[in-house]
């Protein structure tokens, strides 16, 4: 059965693009429920924990209309596919036009015998939850209207912020697109009332009923709905509706009911803006480290030992990552010199690692999440071969299991040019222990760990390091010193030390 390590690794599924590619390798249509259970124990023996499966519930056909329709996606269709056509667009899967399978993944049944098999190879399986907004098709818009930001006075949206709902005979009311703060609507979408009770208690149902079919919710845009941020972005409304911000918080009262059937049911918050603290006081597991990401993909290693210093106990439920649906693929962007660094140092942080299909791989194409074909892409053999030597070291008790600390140096910095580039992590777990260290920058560093810090690092042993593939330099040495352990890394460097 599936158990959560303390550092757990979730492999995103581009659903609709994979099964569709999957059927065709095969020549089969099944769903789901019947893929071959080779493609899961792969995944598993990557060393993955958690199988992320986007795009799987019931899709919009108005959304599907409008991404075809939009010029700026179809200029991105053409940038992915040239021979792009209307078959290729599903429409977005955060546009979500209920919360059953798509029934171009299957019957409505396949969910659970899905997540009954993912258990039985020890994977858990995660789904999304978007809690800002539906499809604009969703019942609930002509159904239950007040469950959205909505008005009977024609004049109260400008007309690019919302669209007419009404049954037959009725007189008509608007709806608006759902949005953030920042940037404009997403005209596909019809905006949630987080505020409203009833809308709470309608998503808090939703979750509930999921968790029989999943092991978790990675939720869209979580911060969009907590009560300050709500307010920010739709507080006029509010007051002319004459509405008022709520005492208790959206999520506590979301995610409640559903903790409360399966304390083991996780809540994995998309999260933006510093608010990861705050949603997980709020009762979320993990939270996206978009932080953490800026300061990997820009190799700023100083930038990302001061981050993880500053979160403190808070370390072990950020969700790492060097890319995801929303972001440009790695390998299109890292310089092949510092990759190796980077995923050594991305894969010892503490917390939830992220990888997205085909990054493992070096895909370099991201693709519109409308598209339910990819292109085919050539394997990278450098990058895969790179990954199948770190996950090899990472996926080990020692570093999924184990307590991390992060080292610190000794007071003196004399001698020890560009030590602030350099990510030493330590993980202990029983008599073992384990270090990793990768300096990101294109300089060599040098830093002595404080001794009266650590605990004896003598039997520590060099397991692997790189660069590897005559990239040039070498790995990082790690000695004693007068002042401490002294890790001397050359640029673009990584190492890991064991015992035993």
């Amino acid at each position: 059965m599936w158990k959560k390590p303390v550092h757990p690794w979730i492999y995103e599924i581009n659903a609709r693009v994979w099964l569709k590619r999957l059927r065709q390798e095969y020549r089969a249509p099944f769903g789901l429920g019947d893929v071959p259970a080779d493609e899961w124990r792969r995944i598993k023996d990557l060393g993955m924990d958690l199988v992320w499966l986007m795009g799987v519930w019931r899709p919009s056909q108005a959304s599907r209309e409008i991404a075809w329709a939009h010029q700026g996606l179809q200029a991105e269709y053409a940038r992915v596919l040239a021979d792009a056509c209307p078959s290729d667009v599903a429409g977005s899967p955060y546009a979500v036009a209920g919360y059953q399978l798509s029934p171009l993944l299957g019957s409505p049944v396949e969910l659970a015998v899905l997540k009954e098999k993912l258990n039985g190879l020890g994977l858990g399986l995660i789904l999304d939850l978007v809690p800002n907004h539906t499809a604009r098709d969703h019942p609930w818009c002509e159904k239950r209207p007040d469950l959205y930001v909505m008005s009977r006075d024609k004049g109260w949206f400008q007309p690019s912020e919302a669209f007419e709902c009404g049954e037959a005979g009725e007189d008509p009311w608007w709806v608006a697109h759902g949005r953030d703060p920042y940037f404009p609507p997403w005209t596909d979408t019809a905006q949630l009332n987080a505020a409203n009770p009833d809308t709470r208690a309608a998503l808090a149902e939703i979750a509930l009923g999921l968790t029989d079919v999943c092991d978790g919710l990675r939720c869209d845009m979580a911060m969009l709905a907590m009560n300050r941020i709500f307010s920010q972005t739709w507080g006029k409304w509010m007051t002319k509706q004459g509405q008022s911000e709520p005492a208790d918080e959206f999520w506590p009262t979301v995610a409640g009911p559903a903790k409360a059937k399966r304390p083991d049911f996780l809540f994995i918050a998309e999260a933006y803006w510093g608010t990861e603290g705050e949603l997980l006081r709020q009762g979320f597991d993990y939270c996206y480290d978009k932080g953490g990401y800026d300061l990997l993909s820009s190799r700023n290693g100083a930038g990302m030992a001061a981050a993880l210093e500053a979160e403190g106990p808070e370390a072990g439920a950020k969700v790492r990552f060097l890319e995801n649906h929303d972001e440009e693929r790695a390998a299109s962007r890292v310089p092949a010199s510092a990759m190796e660094a980077c995923v050594a140092a991305f894969l010892f942080l503490p917390g939830m690692k992220l990888f997205q299909q085909g990054q493992l791989q070096g895909a370099r194409v991201k693709l519109p999440v409308q598209l339910c074909r990819a292109p085919s892409e050539p394997r990278d053999e450098r990058i895969a071969a790179l990954y199948e030597t770190i996950l090899s070291l990472a996926n080990q008790p020692l570093f999924k299991q184990g307590q991390f600390t992060k080292p610190a140096f000794a007071g003196d910095a004399s001698g020890e040019r560009g030590r602030e580039n350099l990510l030493v992590h330590l993980y202990r777990r029983g008599d073992s222990l384990g270090l990793a260290a990768a300096n990101l920058s294109d300089y060599p560093a040098r830093g002595a760990l404080a001794p009266a810090k650590l605990p004896a690092l003598d039997k520590l042993a060099f397991k692997a390091g790189g660069p590897t593939g005559g990239l040039g330099n070498r790995p990082p040495s790690l000695s004693r010193t007068a002042k401490g352990w002294l890790v001397d890394a050359p640029p673009c460097s990584w190492g890991v030390w064991v015992t035993g």
